[in-house]
C-alpha cells in the first residue's frame, strides 16, 4: 500500500548532499514585502479519513464535511516512511518546474533560510503534475505529487520551529495528504506582485525571482482531494508553483 502527499503552491525542492533525496522547504509568506498577497501555510485532509489530531487550537483547524484543514506556524514536518532511506525517483520533478539558479543565478539558500515548512523527503516517487482541472497550455498551475510506501495509518508530525509544541494529525492508511502554502480567496488588486518573489524569504543575499510560464505539455494529476474542488479553494496560480533544485 502508498499514500499520496501533495506539494501545492510556494515549495522549494533542494537536492540534498548526502544522496538521494529532497530537503524540502515552504517560504513564510505570511507578511511579505512589497505588494504580494499574504500566504498561509496548511495540511488538508478528507474528513472522513480523519481519526485524530492533537495539540491545535480551535482556530487552527477549519472543517466541512469534505475537508479538514491543518494551519500552522513555522514547523519541522515529518510524514511518514518520507524520512527513511528508500528508493527514490525524482525524475519527474525538477525538467517540469522552474529552477531558480536559472531564474536569478544570485539564488542559493540561505543557512537560516525563512521557511513556514520544512520536512525531508529519502525514498519514494515525486514528480510535478498540473493541478486538476486546468487545460495543458502555459497557463495551468503546477504541483508536486509524492507517493510514498506505507501500508499504516499515517499520523504526521509537526514540531514547532522553536522547538515546541508538538501537534499530530492521524488519516486512514492510503489517504490522500495535501500540504498548501498560497493565498487565499480571489486574488486582489491591491496585490499586482508576483508571488514567486517570496522565494527570497529562502535566499542568502536579495533576488529578483518571476514566475516563468509553464512547461507543456504536463499529465494531469487524477488527484480526487476535495481540496481541489473545495468553494473556496488555494489559489493556484502561474506564479505560486513549486521550484527547485
Amino acid at each position: 500500500m502508498s499514500y499520496k502527499i501533495h506539494f501545492v503552491g510556494l515549495t522549494y525542492f533542494q537536492a540534498m548532499d548526502e544522496g538521494a533525496g529532497r530537503r524540502v522547504m515552504m517560504p513564510d509568506g505570511r507578511s511579505p514585502d512589497g505588494r504580494i498577497q499574504p500566504h498561509l501555510a496548511s495540511i488538508s485532509v478528507c474528513t472522513d479519513h480523519l481519526l485524530g489530531a492533537e495539540g491545535w487550537r480551535d482556530d487552527q483547524v477549519s472543517s466541512d464535511k469534505e475537508e479538514t484543514e491543518f494551519f500552522f506556524p513555522p514547523s519541522y514536518i515529518t510524514f511518514p516512511g518520507s524520512d527513511q532511506p528508500g528508493e527514490f525517483d525524482g525524475t519527474n520533478l525538477a525538467p517540469r518546474i522552474p529552477q531558480l539558479q536559472k531564474i536569478d543565478p544570485n539564488f542559493r539558500v540561505s543557512d537560516n533560510p525563512n521557511w513556514i515548512a520544512c520536512t525531508f523527503i529519502r525514498q519514494g516517487k515525486i514528480e510535478a503534475l498540473r493541478v486538476p482541472g486546468y487545460p495543458d497550455d502555459e497557463t495551468a498551475p503546477l504541483l508536486a505529487e509524492l507517493t510514498l510506501p506505507f501500508d499504516e495509518d499515517i499520523t504526521i508530525t509537526l514540531t514547532a520551529r522553536k522547538g515546541w509544541p508538538r501537534r499530530t494529525i492521524t488519516v486512514k492508511a492510503g489517504s490522500e495528504i495535501a500540504i498548501i502554502n498560497t493565498s487565499r480567496g480571489l486574488p486582489q488588486p491591491s496585490y499586482p506582485d508576483n508571488h514567486f518573489q517570496l522565494y527570497g524569504e529562502l535566499c542568502a543575499v536579495p533576488v529578483t525571482l518571476i514566475a516563468p510560464p509553464t512547461k507543456a505539455p504536463i499529465p494531469e494529476s487524477t488527484s480526487r482531494h476535495p481540496t481541489f474542488r473545495a468553494s473556496r479553494p488555494a489559489t493556484t496560480t502561474t506564479d505560486c508553483v513549486p521550484g527547485c533544485c
